[in-house]
């Protein structure tokens, strides 16, 4: 699916938390373990590219009061060799912080600037993970496309309106994974005007005064008919894979 380049099409990406990599290394020779087990597994499978989310966090992590040795260190000889293959993501800022200050480690990668998504761009990937999140929890999604351009729109923060700090798709797909998080939790079979309001209402990074605002800005009475909102009996049952 889209365009991918022919030397990506045989490969498995995996994300790889980090903190799973750190987790119990208070213990001695725990974090040197973690790392073994990670790079034998690149070994045995070398089309597998690693994915780490704010990579900037290894730089330091599971460090030891004895050698110094953290997750950087511990993995830079394999990066080195291509043994271990790594994609990671980061702010420019935490990168200029981090990475950027250490030659040894920041020459092992080429970086790539990737700019925020236009409004078409967010739209086509809310619309992608709409479809998939519909299938995974078995909700339907209850609304057009129209109301979905709306909340893209109001999303957006380069408007800068009601979300000043943080980027889109992030905004728009946070939204909607809490109105389909809200049907979940209330055991409906679709989306409606409730959980589109719940999932502005519970979201911490806009005040309260903004919530409200943003609210009557999408204009629900005007794509839902739906005039009850009242909630259904709550259920405490959920699938087995987690709703991010």
């Amino acid at each position: 699916m889209g365009n991918v380049p022919e030397i990506l099409k045989s490969k498995k990406i995996i994300m790889l938390p980090i903190a799973g990599l750190v987790a119990n290394t208070e213990y001695v020779g725990t974090l040197e373990k973690h790392i073994n087990d990670v790079v034998s597994y690149a070994k045995v499978n070398p089309n597998t590219i690693f994915y780490m989310d704010e990579i900037h966090m290894i730089m330091g992590a599971g460090q030891s009061i004895v050698d110094n040795s953290d997750v950087s260190n511990l993995l830079k000889p394999y990066i080195s060799n291509g043994t271990f293959q790594i994609i990671g993501a980061t702010t420019l800022s935490e990168f200029d912080q981090t990475i950027a200050t250490n030659p040894a480690f920041r020459r092992r990668f080429s970086t790539m600037t990737l700019n925020e998504p236009n409004e078409t761009e967010v739209f086509r990937i809310a619309k992608q993970y709409i479809s998939v999140k519909s299938q995974e929890v078995k909700i339907e999604r209850n609304f057009d496309d129209e109301f979905l351009q709306v909340i893209v729109h109001l999303t957006n923060s380069k408007n800068r309106k009601y979300f000043e700090t943080i980027n889109n798709p992030n905004i728009t797909l946070k939204i909607i994974a809490g109105m389909f998080a809200s049907a979940l939790y209330y055991g409906s079979s679709c989306v409606n005007k409730r959980d589109v309001i719940e999932s502005i209402q519970d979201n911490e990074i806009l005040a309260s005064p903004k919530k409200e605002e943003l609210i009557r800005e999408l204009s629900l009475d005007k794509f839902y008919t739906l005039s009850d909102s009242t909630p259904k009996t709550r259920i405490l049952t959920f699938p087995t894979n987690n709703f991010n």
